[in-house]
This record gives structure tokens, C-alpha cells and sequence, in this order.
């Protein structure tokens, strides 16, 4: 259903939500993403228990109630707002009154609050209403709305004729005419859209961040959180890894993502951004800025987080993209209609400020790359020619198109070349660690065979002959080969596992000499006895204390 008016009787004119209102897409991603949650935390429980689809229920429920107590108003064919000869009427305006004499209003105008749009009155003093917000609700008696958000563009705009028409219509408020800024934002916006009708640079970006998190997922990534290793396989950045001449993961990192969360998140703030950027900038300039903003974004992260572990996301570019937003809104802010441009700058500084404290403020968050991206963005911005002055786009894109990839690279390159090195070595950790957790199998493996050795000696299985035969000639070497792969893998000087580490590698080099230690059988007895009993007895001292010192180092 269509937004549309209804003439229910001469003199009369109403307006209905439809499903082309932003009230109604909105409810649409709110389910949508419900739903996708929903399933998500469902693919958990079996790993996660009853307490995760129990939440994933509960959440499902308050969704349900926002939408029916929030949201059931704008379902389309609700009345949004009625025009008659004696006022407004509509179920929507804030506070108790739902009717507004003509006589009683001083000014109205169309603004966008908090992203919406909302039909704004002022009311005559004469009335005597209180002009402060109520600090519960935040409604103003002598200025009471009603949002818009059920109606699609063209009904707000046929809505802002109508009330014109009957402010016409009244002698008395004949000087009152209604302001519709939004209607000047969309225009501009309309404007804006002419200039790039397909933006297919931030449509490729999109696509290819999704399709090889897809390649990742297909070749056993894991959808809510990938290994450490398999990223650093697909390209991660890494301090470690750059300085040994893979600077091609300052690029690389920017298309991977640890998860599907982060996937996602990233995604929508690219396509928010970088539609209007790349509108505004062109095609080739808006590639300058995102590819620029990541690299030099992934080459300030080697100086912090890349120091020791792997970086990866988008997150630098976008705040790139999102930083060359702001510059260019801030430039032309006198030129743009003025609510357009005090919304954006008001929402961008909110969208930055935000984002730059929730990464200084939680772990795990790259704030170097987004930091780097967000400087380098906006240095971009204030070099690059935009189309929004389109003379000076034409004669100094090229010139200035090149100053900018000299300038990202020469920044990028220095970035690289003043990073300390790495504090860890992120590839050989990696590695060094799947072979320790090989070893350690391996020497688990070696004690279950020997503890299961014992039994079958015990039970009469095998003799004590052939089990002492066994020990040089089977166990030995087998944990000479633990010792082997123990002693090629590496951890990282901080990495808690290591005093473990250490302490098996020591059990394992007593254990091998003990077991590769000749026995003598005195005559007529079939016990075996150490070639070298002092040094036997040593052994097992030394074995004693190193499997105390393990105990402790496993214990949490």
C-alpha cells in the first residue's frame, strides 16, 4: 500500500502510513536482523546450553513488544495525520491533546529529529503552555510533534502543500509558511545521486568482503570467530610478517574478518558512508580514499596491535571513508542546505567520537587502524576535488588525484619503515605453537602406551624380559621423536603455556634416558636392573620434582 491521501469528506484531507514509510522498512530490519540472531544463537545452544536459546527467546519477546507497543502505529493504513477546516488532528502528536486548531499555531515546519521526520509545531503564547522539554519524556507542551515516519517522501511533501493550502485558506495565518527542511536534505541528496547513479566501487567492496569471508567459512573458518592461524594463512596484518618483506598484508588485511558480527557491521557503516562519498568524490578518488585510509590505517597498526597478533577488518578504511565524509560536508556546510549539513556534521562527529572511545575502551579492537584510516581519510578529503563544485572537480581531480596516492604512499611506507620490531613473532608463534600441541599429543600418546604396557606386564601379556627389550627398542626412540617436535615448536616468551612446555620437554628427555638406559639380570632372577644405578636413581629423583613443577604449571 502506497502512502496516499483520502478526501473522506469536502474540507477534509488524511494521511496513512504505508509500506513505503521509513517506519515500515524499519520494522522489516528489525525482524530481520531478530530473525537473524534468532538463528544464529539457535546454531549455538547445543555448544552453548539451554542459557543461550533461553536469552534468544527473551530477546525475540522484547523485539515483539517494541514492535507492538512502538511500532503497530505505523503499520500501513494507520492514520498518521488529518487536515480540516479547524485544525490537525492526528493520534500521534506528543502529549495529551490530539487536535490543534489552526487559530493556535504559529509556525510549523518538517525537521528531521534523530533521523526522522517529524511534523514540528509552535504554538501561540497566548495559550500560556510551558516551552521546556519534560525531562521524562522529552516532549514540549508549546511544541508538540508528529512523526512522519509512517509517510514515504512524496506524502510528506504532498502533506507540506496541503498545509500551506490551508494556511492559505485562513486570513489570519496567511504569514505563516511552512519550512521543510528535509525536503531541501532530499533534494540535495537526489542531486548528489544523479552524479553516480550506480556506485559500483562500494558495491565491488561488498561484494568481495562477503565472498571471501564465504571462501573463509567454505574452507573451515568458523562463522562466529575464526582461528588466529587460519587468518594469518589468508593474509592478516602482522608487525612480524610485514617486516619480513609480506607488506602485501596492509592490503590483504583490510578484505578479512574475524566473524560475522564484524562482517556485518562493517558492511552496513561501508555502504552508509561510502554511497554518498563515492557520489561525491567519483569513482577512482573514492577507491583513493578507502584503499589509502586502509593501508595507512593497517601500517599504524604494525606500531601497536600487529605487535603481537594478527589485525584484520575494514574498520580502517571505512573510518576513512567516513572522516572524508565529514571533511567534505564541513567544506561546503555553507553551500548545503543547512539542516542537511548540521545533521550529518552533529551525526558523523557522534558516529567518530563513539567509535574512537568504545575502541580505546574494549580489548580486542585495533584503535591504531582506525585512528590511522580516520587521518589519513580526511587528509585525503582535504586535498581531493569534490563534484560538489564541479569546475574545480574537473580541472583538479588528476593533479590532485596523484598528490594523494604520492602522499598515502610515502606515509604508509614511513609508517612501515619508523614500526619497532615486533614484539612477537606472529608466524613462528603460530606455527611453533600447532607443533608444540603436536608434540604434547605425541608425548601423551608415548605415557598411555607405557602406562598400558605396565598392565599387559601385570596380567601376564608380556613378560618382563620383552617389556624391558621394548623400552630401548620401542619406547626410546618413539620419545626421542616427542622430544624431537617438542624442541621445534615455539611459544612466545609470554605465552602462559610456556613453563609446561619447558617442564615436558625435560620429562621428556629423563624419560628417553631412562628408557634407553641397558638393564642387567643377575643369574637366576628375572627382574631387570639399571646399567647404572646412581645414575638411575638420579633420574627418578629429577622425574619426581619435574612432575611436582608440572602439577603447579597446570594448575589454573
Amino acid at each position: 500500500m502506497d502512502s496516499q491521501t483520502q478526501a473522506i469528506q469536502f474540507g477534509v484531507e488524511s494521511f496513512y502510513s504505508s509500506n513505503r514509510g521509513e517506519a515500515y522498512k524499519s520494522r522489516m530490519l528489525l525482524w530481520g536482523f531478530s530473525l537473524i540472531g534468532f538463528t544464529v544463537s539457535a546454531l549455538r545452544a547445543p555448544h552453548g546450553g539451554v542459557s543461550i536459546a533461553v536469552m534468544a527467546t527473551f530477546f525475540l519477546v522484547i523485539v515483539g513488544l517494541v514492535d507492538y507497543f512502538l511500532l503497530r502505529q505505523f503499520r500501513p493504513g494507520q492514520l498518521v495525520v488529518k487536515l480540516t477546516e479547524e485544525g490537525v488532528e492526528s493520534p500521534m502528536i506528543s502529549g495529551s491533546t490530539k487536535k490543534l486548531p489552526w487559530i493556535s499555531i504559529k509556525g510549523i515546519s518538517i525537521q528531521a529529529i534523530h533521523d526522522q521526520s517529524y511534523l514540528v509545531f509552535e504554538l501561540s503564547p497566548d495559550l500560556g503552555l510551558p516551552n521546556k522539554k519534560h525531562f521524562l519524556t522529552g516532549t514540549n507542551p508549546s511544541r508538540p510533534t508528529i512523526s512522519l515516519a509512517g509517510l514515504d517522501a512524496a506524502a510528506q511533501d504532498q502533506l507540506a502543500t496541503s498545509i500551506s493550502q490551508f494556511l492559505r485558506d485562513h486570513d489570519e495565518l496567511a504569514g505563516i509558511d511552512i519550512r521543510n527542511p528535509v525536503r531541501e536534505a532530499r533534494e540535495f541528496m537526489e542531486s548528489v545521486r544523479v552524479l553516480a547513479p550506480m556506485p559500483w566501487v562500494t558495491s565491488f567492496l561488498v561484494v568481495t568482503n562477503v565472498i571471501v569471508w564465504i571462501a573463509m567459512v567454505a574452507a573451515g573458518a568458523k562463522i562466529l570467530g575464526s582461528p588466529i592461524p587460519m587468518l594469518y594463512e589468508w593474509g592478516a596484518n602482522a608487525t612480524s610478517a610485514v617486516q619480513e618483506g609480506q607488506a602485501w598484508r596492509l592490503l590483504s588485511s583490510v578484505f578479512l574478518h574475524g566473524n560475522v558480527f564484524h562482517l556485518v557491521i562493517n558492511m552496513a557503516a561501508l555502504i552508509s558512508a561510502g554511497l554518498i562519498v563515492e557520489r561525491i568524490y567519483g569513482h577512482r578518488l573514492f577507491g583513493l580514499i578507502y584503499f589509502g585510509s586502509g593501508i595507512v590505517g593497517s601500517a599504524l597498526s604494525l606500531h601497536f596491535a600487529s605487535q603481537t597478533t594478527v589485525a584484520v577488518g575494514a574498520s580502517g578504511a571505512i573510518f576513512g571513508v567516513t572522516g572524508a565524509l565529514f571533511v567534505a560536508i564541513f567544506q561546503h556546510r555553507k553551500s548545503l542546505p543547512k539542516s542537511f549539513s548540521k545533521q550529518i556534521i552533529a551525526s558523523l562527529s557522534f558516529f567518530i567520537t563513539y567509535s574512537l572511545v568504545q575502541s580505546f575502551t574494549k580489548d580486542g579492537i585495533d584503535t591504531a587502524a582506525h585512528i590511522g584510516g580516520l587521518v589519513a581519510g580526511s587528509m585525503l578529503a582535504f586535498i581531493l576535488p569534490e563534484r560538489l563544485n564541479m569546475e574545480a572537480f574537473s580541472k583538479l581531480r588528476f593533479q590532485r588525484g596523484v598528490i594523494g596516492v604520492l602522499l598515502t604512499t610515502l606515509t604508509a611506507f614511513g609508517l612501515v619503515q619508523l614500526a619497532p620490531a615486533a614484539k612477537v613473532d606472529v608466524g613462528r608463534t603460530i606455527h611453533g605453537s600447532a607443533t608444540v600441541a603436536a608434540g604434547m599429543n605425541q608425548f601423551a600418546a608415548v605415557m598411555a602406551a607405557l602406562e598400558q604396557e605396565e598392565k599387559d606386564v601385570a596380567a601376564g601379556k608380556i613378560s618382563i624380559r620383552e617389556s624391558d627389550d621394548r623400552s630401548r627398542s620401542v619406547f626410546a626412540p618413539r620419545m626421542a621423536e616427542v622430544l624431537k617436535t617438542l624442541r621445534a615448536g615455539y611459544l612466545a616468551p609470554s605465552d602462559p603455556r610456556l613453563p609446561v612446555l619447558n617442564a615436558t620437554i625435560r620429562m621428556a628427555e629423563l624419560m628417553e634416558e631412562s628408557l634407553a638406559m641397558q638393564s642387567v639380570f643377575k643369574p637366576g632372577s628375572d627382574v631387570p636392573e639399571p646399567s647404572d644405578p646412581a645414575r638411575a636413581v638420579e633420574l627418578k629423583k629429577e622425574m619426581l620434582v619435574v612432575m611436582a613443577s608440572l602439577s603447579k604449571a597446570k594448575r589454573p
